[in-house]
Parts: C-alpha cells; sequence; structure tokens
C-alpha cells in the first residue's frame, strides 16, 4: 500500500505537471507567463534549502523516538524552532530578496500589482515552511501512506482551482489563489495526521526507557547534500533570471521559460523509473553484491536515458501548430538551443541517479566534486556575459562543456570505486531486458 501511494504521488506529480503547462500557455500572455515562471523560479530554490532542513529533522525525530516520548517531544520542539527560524529567513529572502528583483525586471508582464501577487505567494510558502514539523513527524513515524495521500490531494486540488480560476479569466491571481488554497489544505491535513502520531506514540512510549542519552544526528552531510540538490536545481534555471535581467524581450525570455518547464517535467519523467525501481539496488547494495548492483544501476541508467531521449525526440518532430493554438505569443524556442538544453538536463539526470546511488553507499565524494565544478561555473559564466559579451546560447554551451567533461566522468569514476560499472554490466542488463520483454510479449 505504501509504496502504491508513493507511486501515485509520483504520477499525479507528472500529471499535474503536464495538464498545468496547457493552462498557462493558453490563459496567460507572454508577460504574465514569465512572471509566473520568475515567481516558480525564485521560490523553487527555498524548496531545495527546506528538502535538506527535512532530511535532518526526519533523522532526529526518527532518533529520538527511540528514547521515550519526552526526547521525541523536545525534538519536535527543535524542529518547529528550525522552521520557524527558515520560514522568517524566506520571508525577507523571498519576500524582500526576490521582490527587488522582480522590480528590476522590465516588461516582465502587464501593469497588474504584481508585487501584491509576489507577497501572497511569499506568505503561502511560510505558511507551509512553519507547518514542516508535521511533515517530519509523518515521515518519522512511518506514517508515509497518510502523507503521500495528502500531498497527492493537495496537488490535484491545485490543479482543479488553477483550472477554474484560469478560465474565468484570474490570471496570476488565479494561480496564487489556488496555490495558496492547496497549501492551506495541504497542511491543515498534515497537522491533524500528525496530533495523531504523536498521541500514538504517546502510548507507544511509555515501554521505552525515559532517561536513555540521545545525541541528535550530525547534519552536516545532508546539509552539504542540500548545497548540491540546490545548485543542481539552480544550475540551467538561473539563467532565466539572467536572461530576464539582460533583455526586455519579453516573447523571447518566456520561450526560454516554456523550454525550462518542459525539461522540468521531462526530467521528472525520466527519474521515475529510477525511483520507482530503485528497490533492487538498494537490496543488492545491502547485501555486497556489487556485480548485481552494478546490473541493477545499468538497468536504471538505460531506463532514464530511453525516456529521456525518447520525449525530446517526440518534442522534436511536434509540429508548432498545437502551442501556436494555445499562446501565438509564445514559440518554441530554435532547435540549437533546445538540443542543447536537451543535452543539459539529460547530463544532469544522469549526475542526480548516480548522487542517488552513492547516497545509498553513504559515500559523499560527489558533493565536493559537484561544488568545485560550480565554482568553474560561477567564474566561466561570469567571464561570458561581461567578459565576452556571450549570449544565452553561450551559456549554455559553456556549462554543459564542464558538466560532461569534467562533473559527469568525475561521478562515473565515483561510482565504479563503489561497483563494477561498465560495459559488461550494460550489456547483461540489456540482455536481461531483452529477455524480460520476451517473456512478457510470449505471456
Amino acid at each position: 500500500m505504501k509504496m502504491a501511494l508513493s507511486y501515485l504521488y509520483q504520477l499525479v506529480n507528472i500529471f499535474a505537471g503536464l495538464i498545468m503547462l496547457p493552462l498557462l500557455l493558453g490563459f496567460l500572455s507572454a508577460g504574465d507567463f514569465l512572471r509566473w515562471s520568475l515567481f516558480i523560479v525564485i521560490a523553487g530554490m527555498s524548496l531545495q534549502v527546506e528538502s535538506a532542513i527535512q532530511a535532518v529533522l526526519v533523522r532526529s525525530i526518527a532518533g529520538a523516538s527511540n528514547h521515550g516520548y519526552l526526547r521525541f517531544h523536545l525534538e519536535i520542539g527543535h524542529s518547529r524552532r528550525v522552521y520557524l527560524i527558515f520560514a522568517l529567513v524566506v520571508l525577507v529572502a523571498m519576500g524582500f530578496g526576490g521582490g527587488a528583483y522582480l522590480a528590476s525586471v522590465s516588461g516582465s508582464g502587464s501593469q497588474s500589482p504584481w508585487i501584491l501577487q509576489w507577497l501572497l505567494f511569499v506568505f503561502a510558502y511560510c505558511f507551509n515552511y512553519i507547518c514542516g514539523p508535521n511533515n517530519c513527524i509523518l515521515i518519522a513515524t512511518d506514517r508515509t501512506t497518510h502523507f503521500n495521500l495528502i500531498n497527492s490531494a493537495s496537488r490535484i486540488i491545485n490543479l482543479s482551482l488553477t483550472s477554474i480560476f484560469l478560465m474565468n479569466g484570474l490570471g496570476i491571481w488565479g494561480l496564487v489563489f489556488s496555490f495558496s488554497a492547496s497549501v492551506l489544505v495541504g497542511c491543515s491535513l498534515n497537522y491533524l495526521q500528525a496530533r495523531k502520531a504523536q498521541a500514538n506514540f504517546r502510548d507507544v512510549a511509555a515501554t521505552l526507557a525515559q532517561d536513555a542519552v540521545y545525541e541528535r544526528p550530525a547534519a552536516s552531510n545532508i546539509i552539504k547534500y542540500g548545497a548540491y540538490v540546490f545548485l543542481s536545481y539552480a544550475l540551467y534555471r538561473s539563467i532565466l533570471l539572467v536572461a530576464a535581467i539582460q533583455t526586455d524581450a519579453v516573447e523571447q525570455n518566456a520561450s526560454l521559460a516554456l523550454a525550462l518547464q518542459i525539461f522540468a517535467i521531462l526530467s521528472t519523467v525520466a527519474m521515475t523509473p529510477f525511483q520507482m525501481r530503485v528497490a533492487p539496488l538498494v537490496q543488492a547494495l545491502a547485501q555486497s553484491n556489487l556485480n548485481a548492483a552494478a546490473i541493477e544501476f545499468s538497468k536504471l541508467s538505460m531506463m532514464l536515458n530511453g525516456m529521456f531521449l525518447v520525449c525530446v525526440t517526440l518534442i522534436l518532430i511536434t509540429p508548432d501548430a498545437p502551442l501556436q493554438s494555445l499562446n501565438p505569443e509564445i514559440r518554441m524556442i530554435d532547435k540549437p538551443t533546445f538540443f542543447l538544453m536537451a543535452l543539459g538536463f539529460m547530463v544532469e539526470a544522469n549526475l542526480q541517479s548516480i548522487a542517488a546511488t552513492m547516497l545509498i553507499k553513504k559515500n559523499m565524494a560527489f558533493i565536493r566534486i559537484y561544488l568545485t565544478a560550480m565554482l568553474f561555473v560561477a567564474i566561466v559564466s561570469v567571464a561570458v556575459i561581461y567578459v565576452f559579451d556571450g549570449g544565452i546560447t553561450s551559456l549554455f554551451v559553456a556549462i554543459i562543456a564542464i558538466q560532461a567533461i569534467f562533473t559527469l566522468p568525475a561521478f562515473v569514476a565515483q561510482l565504479r570505486f563503489e561497483m563494477p560499472i561498465g560495459r559488461s554490466s550494460f550489456a547483461t542488463a540489456l540482455l536481461q531486458a531483452v529477455a524480460s520483454i520476451r517473456r512478457f510479449v510470449q505471456n
């Protein structure tokens, strides 16, 4: 049941993304589509930091649950303080910093009260973060079934309200209202379930020692991983932030925003097999069966890259007429830039799959590699923009070159320390996949 609901949550996310994008294109102008995309990119950066905070606090609460209710209660109080501080930081950084950035972006849409829209959007995110400890409680007490079900319901509510509001001409206001409503519903349901989890644990904790010494787990590795996740998210999306500052070409920037949203959906689709079929890889690594682990990783890698290539090919061969019918103002970016972005996001998806595997082995060396690469990216990006006066395409080329020539080979080298990845493992994985397909067809 837990696994089924986890799959359902993944599918709901993909479905919602596939439905949401045509809605945005059909009911928003190019300027409003660009502004909403900027909202999402800026707010999404805070989500990456929150994911690291959640990972730390879930481990802390789960560990404390073995030491009696008092320690469990104290760790929940600690998590509430952490999330409150984080929400205040986000309120200031996103509210004022993000607002200042959006004010500097000229021609990003119609003369609507964007500042009020932005502040309501930020308040909804901050409220969600203040309620974050309830999510940690549900995950730490093994109530992931309720957690995934509530998140799926919230996503569906957001999609439904978005459709209604956009069709009634509310534009960005409708998007902000629907997001805020789904956050309110989701946080309320998670709060009720967290209260039940605490009440149930109070009864169980009566059998546990109350005076056991408990040391809060170190957060350094998780914080480092949070930095990796944040930088991986911001790597290509930050190009949109740069483009919106550099040029007033609203329609051109809206096309870039559209491409980024498409590749965000494609990356989610491509990573789905890895997330849904990772159990055999985890089992092989737990049993130190490195040959089996190499074969399982090879299978997942082939599925990831295969799905990504199929989706990109379908987009490339699809005519632009359906897009033009939705919104004549927004065109798909030119094919060379689209191909570059496809290559970049494909490399990033492979890096994510290797990073997830390294985490299972508790090998954090990939983080140092990635942070070093991001330092090079920052230096090269500044040089491309301000020294050589390069455009967005030049920036993509420079970043992809660093990721493909330096970062990916370094990640693969680290992975080979853990398991015998090579041509033989991929060949075996391919033969097993063909045999499975043959059995399926015969049956």
